[in-house]
């Protein structure tokens, strides 16, 4: 069991390696938590219980590759909405 941030966090960990080892260089990365990208970035402080993720996260982020990261509204992502309706 865990929280929506740190499922967010795992995510993003979970894909950024997927990446990596699939030798992706030039990556988008989308989410739509904005709190999740600001933590990432460095822009927020890390806190005890998610520190080990975002510091995974921040380590690949600093790798010789080609990535940005940017939020997108929940709404406006077409993809996750069509393959969550399809799920239920």
């Amino acid at each position: 069991m865990c929280n929506v941030y740190k499922a967010k966090f795992w995510g993003i960990l979970n894909g950024l390696e997927q990446v990596w080892e699939r030798g992706c260089r030039n990556v988008l990365l989308e989410t739509n938590c904005l709190e999740a990208l600001h933590h990432a970035k460095g822009i927020l402080m890390i806190n005890q219980l998610d520190s080990y993720d975002i510091h995974a996260i921040r380590d690949l982020l600093h790798r010789d590759w080609d990535i940005d990261i940017m939020h997108v509204y929940r709404e406006c992502n077409r993809i996750v909405d069509c393959l969550t309706n399809a799920a239920k």
